[in-house]
Order: C-alpha cells, then sequence, then structure tokens
C-alpha cells in the first residue's frame, strides 16, 4: 500500500545506550495505516539545532514527541525551535509527563497542537484514520480548551503488535526495553503504575517473543514492568524458559528486572541458584524500612521477606542485585533514613542506590503534597526539597552522601577498604558515606574527573583525620591492594608506599622465574616483558587471606598476583 503521509516519531534518550520502547511500540501499531513512520531517536546531550534539522529535513505532516521527566524541558525548546525555523507540522506530545494535567499543558507548551493522555497506541492510529479531523471521540486525545480528558489505556495487550516485529528497532549493542506486562497491582503514592490495573501479555507469546531478542544477540533486554513478579509463578515460569533458552542458544543476554523482594518464594529462590551468572539482574525497591513510612506511602513490602530473599541470592552469586532507597518519604526523617541506609547497606548489594523522591504528574503524593508539607522544584524531575519530617539542609547533605555512595560503594572502588572502615564504625556505613560526602565539600573537592588513585587519597585523608581507632597500616595495605586490583600503579604515594627492599625484588623474580608459570599457565607462553606488562606482583604486611575470610586483621608476609585480563587476585605459594 502506498504511503502518502508521514509520521515521525521522536525520542530524546538519556543516553545514547538507551532505546525507547514507546516510539517503537507506536510504530509497530500504526503499520497498516496509510501513513509512512519514521522514528528519530537521538540523547539529550545531542545539540538541539541538529535534533531540530533532522525533523525538518524528515518532511513530517505530524511530529510526535514521548514526553519523559528526562526531557520534556528539552522537547519544550525543541518545538519552539522548530516553530521559530518555520516547521509547520502538526506537533503531538504523548508520554507521562504530559498525560495528567489535561489541556494545561498547552500553557507550558504552547507550540503543541496536541496531547495523547495515557498509552497511545490505539489514540495514535485512530487520529491518523482521522486526520485532519480530531473528534473528540478518539480516545486520550486533549486539544487546547478540552478539559478533563481522561488518561487512556489498553485493556487487552495481546492486541498490541510486537514492538520488534521482524527484528525491526533491535539494536544489539544497545540496550534495549520490554515489556510483557502495564499496570501493577500495588499502589505506591509516588508511582505512576498504580494508577493502571494490571494487564499481562500470554506466556507464549513473551515467550516467542524474548527468544527473538536472544537470538538476536542483545547485550541487554530491560523489563519495563513495574512489579515483574507481581504474579510469583508467572515469574517463576519465565525464568525457567529464560534459562533454558540461555542453555540452548548458548547466550550472552542479560535480562534485567525490577523485583518485588517479598515476593521470591522458595521454590523461585530455587530455580534462580541454578542461572547462569550474568543472565539476570534484579532491582529491588526497598524504599525504607520504616514501616510507618511505608504505611504512608502504601507499600505493603515486609523488609524480614526481603533480607532472607537477598541473602540466598547473594549466597549464590549468580544475579547482580540493585537495592533501591528514597529519601524524603512521609514520615521519614533524617535520623531514621540513616537508619534504613544501614539496614539496606548490610545486605551488601551490587549496587545500592540513594534515591530521592519526585512529586511525579498524576501521582497520588502529587496531590497530597500539602499534606506532608512537601516544597519541590517546580520543574523537571519534580525533587523535593524540604517536608515536615526533613529540612533543605539535611537532604543536601543527603546529596554529599549520595555522592561518595556513588563514587566508592557502587564503583567498586576498594571494597576491602570500606569493608575494614565500615568495621571500625561498629556498622555505621551511613557515616563513612555522609562524612567522607561532607569532606570532599569542605576540601572544595570536585569529584568529576578524579582517578582511582586521587579518590584513595582522599579517603585515606577522611579516615586518619575523622575515623578514631583507624589501624593506619592496616588502611595503607587495604587501600594499596584494592587499588592495585583495578590498575597497575607505579610510584605510589607515602601513604600507600609498598615494601620495597633488595629481599623483595629478589624474591618477586624468584616468583616471576617459578611459581606464576604454575598459577598462570599462559606465563609460559609469554616473553619476560609481556608477562610482566600483563601482571603485577606486590608484597604485603597484613594477611590479606585472613581479611577477607573473616575481616582479622593479622600481620604475615605474602606475595600476591595481580593479572589485569579480568582474572581474580591470587596470592603466590611463598
Amino acid at each position: 500500500m502506498l504511503k502518502e503521509k508521514k509520521l515521525v516519531l521522536v525520542a530524546l534518550n538519556a543516553k545514547y545506550v538507551h532505546t525507547s520502547l514507546a516510539v517503537r511500540a507506536l510504530r509497530a501499531a500504526c503499520k497498516d495505516t496509510r501513513w509512512q513512520v519514521e522514528i528519530i531517536e537521538r540523547s539529550i546531550g545531542d545539540p538541539l539545532d541538529a535534533v531540530a534539522e533532522q525533523i525538518v529535513r524528515a518532511g513530517a505532516q505530524i511530529v510526535g514527541f514521548s514526553c519523559t521527566i528526562w526531557n520534556v524541558t528539552l522537547v519544550a525548546r525543541l518545538c519552539a525551535l522548530l516553530r521559530a525555523a518555520g516547521c509547520s507540522a502538526f506537533f503531538l506530545l504523548g508520554g507521562p509527563e504530559v498525560s495528567f494535567e489535561g489541556d494545561a499543558v498547552f500553557t507550558r507548551i504552547p507550540e503543541a497542537d496536541a496531547v495523547i493522555c495515557g498509552e497511545g497506541e490505539a489514540a495514535l492510529r485512530a487520529l491518523l484514520q482521522s486526520y485532519p479531523a480530531l473528534p473528540r471521540e478518539i480516545p486520550g486525545l486533549c486539544l487546547p480548551g478540552w478539559s478533563n480528558v481522561r488518561p487512556t489505556q489498553v485493556d487487552e495487550l495481546d492486541q498490541l503488535p510486537f514492538p520488534y516485529e521482524g527484528g525491526e528497532g533491535i539494536e544489539p549493542g544497545r540496550i534495549l526495553y520490554y515489556e510483557a506486562s502495564r499496570g501493577c497491582p500495588f499502589h505506591c503514592g509516588y508511582c505512576l503504575s498504580g494508577e493502571t490495573q494490571l494487564r499481562q501479555l500470554p506466556l507464549p507469546r513473551v515467550k516467542a517473543e524474548l527468544r527473538t531478542l536472544m537470538a538476536a544477540g542483545v547485550r541487554q533486554v530491560k523489563f519495563v514492568d513495574r512489579t515483574f513478579n507481581a504474579d510469583p509463578a508467572r515469574a517463576r515460569e519465565l525464568f525457567g524458559y529464560l534459562m533454558a533458552l540461555d542453555r540452548e542458544l548458548e547466550g550472552s543476554t542479560n535480562f534485567h528486572f525490577e523485583i518485588g523482594g517479598q515476593l521470591l518464594d522458595e521454590e523461585t529462590l530455587d530455580l534462580l541458584e541454578e542461572a547462569r551468572k550474568g543472565l539476570f539482574q534484579f532491582e529491588i525497591g526497598v524504599q525504607s524500612t520504616d514501616r510507618a513510612a511505608l504505611d504512608a506511602v502504601g507499600r505493603k513490602d515486609d523488609f524480614q521477606k526481603i533480607t532472607r530473599a537477598v541473602q540466598r541470592l547473594r549466597r549464590a552469586g549468580r544475579i547482580h542485585l540493585h537495592l533501591d532507597l528514597i529519601a524524603g518519604l512521609p514520615g521519614e526523617g533524617y535520623a531514621r533514613f540513616a537508619a534504613s541506609f544501614n539496614d539496606v547497606y548490610a545486605l551488601t548489594p551490587d549496587m545500592l542506590q540513594l534515591g530521592f523522591l519526585k512529586l511525579l504528574r498524576g501521582s497520588r503524593l502529587r496531590r497530597e503534597e500539602k499534606l506532608h508539607g512537601y516544597a519541590y522544584d517546580p520543574y523537571p524531575p519534580y525533587e523535593i526539597t524540604a517536608s515536615r519530617d526533613i529540612t533543605y539542609l539535611e537532604l543536601r547533605r543527603l546529596k554529599a552522601a549520595e555522592e561518595a555512595l556513588e563514587r566508592y560503594y557502587n564503583a567498586h572502588l576498594c571494597d576491602r577498604t570500606l569493608r575494614y572502615l565500615i568495621s571500625v564504625l561498629e556498622g555505621d556505613a551511613f557515616r563513612l558515606f555522609q562524612g567522607l560526602g561532607e569532606y570532599a565539600g569542605e576540601i572544595g573537592l570536585p569529584w568529576q574527573g578524579r582517578t582511582p588513585l586521587q579518590r584513595m587519597e582522599i579517603l585515606y585523608a577522611y579516615a586518619k583525620a575523622h575515623i578514631p581507632g583507624v589501624d593506619l597500616a592496616a588502611l595503607s595495605e587495604l587501600l594499596r591492594f584494592d587499588l592495585l586490583e583495578k590498575e597497575k600503579r607505579r610510584g605510589l604515594p607515602l601513604a600507600l608506599a609498598p615494601l620495597d627492599t633488595p629481599e623483595t625484588r629478589k624474591k618477586i623474580r624468584a616468583l616471576y622465574g617459578g611459581a606464576v608459570h604454575s598459577i598462570y599457565p599462559a606465563a609460559g607462553e609469554m616473553e619476560p616483558y609481556a608477562l610482566r606488562r600483563a601482571t603485577h606482583i606486590e608484597p604485603f604486611r597484613l594477611d590479606i587471606a585472613a581479611f577477607e575470610a573473616v575481616g582479622a586483621l593479622q600481620w604475615r608476609a605474602c606475595y600476591w598476583l595481580f593479572r589485569y585480563d579480568g582474572a581474580a587476585p591470587v596470592e603466590l605459594p611463598g
């Protein structure tokens, strides 16, 4: 069929590696219309004039913009720039950032011609079939002056086509997004997903589509399902299917899920212990361990159940675990949040995200802002600045802690050193990251661009000045080990200086001539200079193995081999 008219769907993603599921789903929904549909996908860091030029050159009658909290400000600027450039296309907005305020959006983005509120596939298809007429009967359609437009939803997801049909839109080197369900059975006050009922694609279809994605060699598939295991039995069946498919295809794809930790039952945990390491990645929203704060937002999590599930998964070591906290929930002040932080940190997730409450358009907490005394940034992403429970300056202190957490713990810069310092602080991890973040501010430290060595020097200086009882000799040994695990270094500062004597140099030469070859078989095929470039032997006075095993500080001369091919350090026989 000849395509007579053209629609361009524009997505401004947070990073180049991301892709937009929304524009792909909309394109698939409109395939058998008389419209040619083109996707323009850029990132928020791209020059707006370059994006505008690409849109103008596309020559579309309708330009649709996917609007989220991360890009809506740029979309508004882009619309204004396009009008200034003489673009006369019909501007159609959609997405969560424009779905919940009716025609008030046209005050914020006056260049827009129409908005689709809610899930857009059926609405966009109907709009294209009737355009240029725009009847009120189109579900979710809003024009200037149209009030009380309710967000629309697709009741039967199986009616929608696969967004990646025929391999279209699959880019193996980038993150790809997929949904097996929409909505959520839970109704957390800060989230939009609970505003719609849970709807699920049939399992046979999901399995067939996931096979297509894995067979295409996609690097990572991120499920956007808000609580993937809301139905534990269904989730377990899909986990098992993906594990079998991974073995069949000898896959390398990673699947990321947002998981309700308290819903991980014993049967599911037994299954997951057999998964290939790296196949699954779980993001578990703990948000808080304060029961009153969770009740205030309608969250029914059981931290004891989450703890048991996370501990089992950590022992198995198969699944990357990302746990989330939200600062600023109703009723949780600064001191109580510190307790939540320490509770979750003690579970030693692979990543701990310290997030800050955002009053999203359409969320219950946005409607209840006065009830909780919230003040918030009026511009996206609408992050709170204060409440009756936490002050602006306390939130700023938490920002400093978040920065230190990212630079040290989440970067896995010096895991052993952090373990030691937190043991000195009797488990008070929050005190370490809060203090370290504030210390960096006091000395005027910009974190950006700091090398691992510089960050370790800062940690040493902070611990020396602010952590009573720290053993500086042990701290130096652990920091040096952590650093050498990451990168080969010469010319270490005095605080991290190795034990360098004629005896240690002689010992290292002997180890390269003998023990290294038994531990690292490839060494026998390498020239001596190449072996020295690919590895490093370091003497330590601290018994690193004893610390690894039980956290003990014991002093014993030992030599460790560091390889820079991804292998773990190994202690060499003495």
